[in-house]
């Protein structure tokens, strides 16, 4: 009998560990700000768990002038999962027809703070390319 007892605390400790992370996985309401990797600009706004607008800026990649843009999603899915996880995609500015595409995804890691990737690029030797970059955003 002890020994069964002597077990006992370690399934429950672990269920209440998952349940803390389910529950950290929702983002809040309101706007979360950060940087990228670039050190530009992100911009999230969310409202009853669904991501309403999307802005960043950035830099195309081996771009020697370093000329900064700016970006925000026309239309959104907005959908964030159980786990915290997003993802948007767009064709960037279709009637000009450049095949550009901006992706971003990520997920929420605690109600204040998201975590992911974002990316603007072209068709091959396309106007620009800013690879893959980093960004992290928190609750303002």
């Amino acid at each position: 009998m002890r020994r069964a007892l002597a077990f006992l605390p370690v399934p429950i400790c672990g269920l209440l560990a998952v349940a803390a992370v389910a529950l950290a996985a929702q983002p809040k309401d309101g706007t979360f700000k950060g940087k990228s990797s670039q050190k530009a600009d992100v911009t999230v706004t969310v409202q009853k768990k669904t991501i309403k607008s999307i802005t960043f800026f950035g830099y195309c990649k081996g771009d020697k002038s370093h000329s900064k843009f700016g970006y925000g999603f026309a239309k959104l899915d907005g959908r964030v999962d159980a786990n915290g996880h997003f993802s948007e995609r767009e064709a960037a500015d279709p009637t000009i027809g450049n095949g550009q595409v901006v992706t971003f995804q990520g997920r929420f890691v605690t109600p204040k703070v998201a975590k992911g990737t974002l990316r603007l690029r072209g068709r091959p030797g396309g106007p620009c390319d800013t690879g893959k970059v980093k960004f992290t955003i928190k609750h303002k």
